[in-house]
């Protein structure tokens, strides 16, 4: 009787050791799951990120140029409202630079955007966001 009982046991305790097992194995290929996620989400931010940074380079350096120009053409018109007792014409180099800032905000928009879903995502699984040093593990 008693070494049947024994048995059962040592059946009941092994039986469980491969039920943890699974679902230990489970777990694991669920977080790695999830890790694959996050790092896409990341490599995604990051690719925004140097888009933005590209896209703030080129608007600065447009609109410098632009600002330039504008100085140039003010001069310009300055000279020949001189030469015309005042009759100046006036360029649109201004509504230029504004459109540039805005295409510039509307890209820091999407940036902030994507982290916010980024810290979302990494949250809700229990890290504590994307500065947290815990988005890959």
């Amino acid at each position: 009787g008693e070494a049947a009982a024994a048995r059962r046991r040592a059946e009941e305790a092994e039986q469980d050791l491969r039920a943890e097992r699974a679902d230990r194995a489970q777990l694991e290929a669920r977080l790695e799951a999830q890790g694959v996620r996050l790092g896409k989400a990341t490599s995604a931010l990051a690719a925004a990120e140097v888009s933005l940074e590209e896209a703030r380079e080129e608007g600065a350096a447009r609109a410098d140029a632009l600002r330039r120009r504008s100085a140039e053409h003010e001069e310009d018109d300055h000279k020949l409202a001189s030469k015309n007792n005042g009759k100046a014409g006036g360029g649109d180099l201004n509504k230029d630079v504004e459109e540039l800032e805005g295409v510039l905000r509307k890209k820091n928009e999407e940036i902030l955007e994507l982290q916010a879903q980024i810290d979302l995502a990494v949250q809700s699984k229990g890290c504590g966001g994307a500065n947290s040093g815990c988005l890959l593990s």
